[in-house]
């Protein structure tokens, strides 16, 4: 990948263990111009794995700009906050 740092290096482990667990796709989450989110589509499509991206729009705008640039990696459509369960 032509992207580095930490978020793509914490990926890399992530993917590798995806890949050894057999998995097809890969699941993140994180805001609509979240760097994180469009390397983790990067990184699914080199290794031939589907994405799903669940998006968020942290600050509330409705600018045009905001929405529509940014992770063009993916199908975007929007969805409701989701509030997250841990173990």
């Amino acid at each position: 990948m032509a992207m580095g740092g930490n978020k793509l290096r914490k990926l890399e482990f992530l993917a590798a263990d995806a890949l050894r667990e057999g998995a097809d796709t890969l699941i993140t989450a994180g805001a609509i111009q979240s760097n994180h989110v469009r390397q983790t589509a990067a990184v699914a499509a080199k290794l031939g794995l589907h994405c799903v991206a669940l998006l968020e729009n942290p600050i509330g705008t409705t600018a045009e700009n905001y929405l529509t640039n940014g992770n063009r990696l993916c199908w975007i459509c929007s969805i409701p906050r989701l509030k997250c369960a841990t173990h």
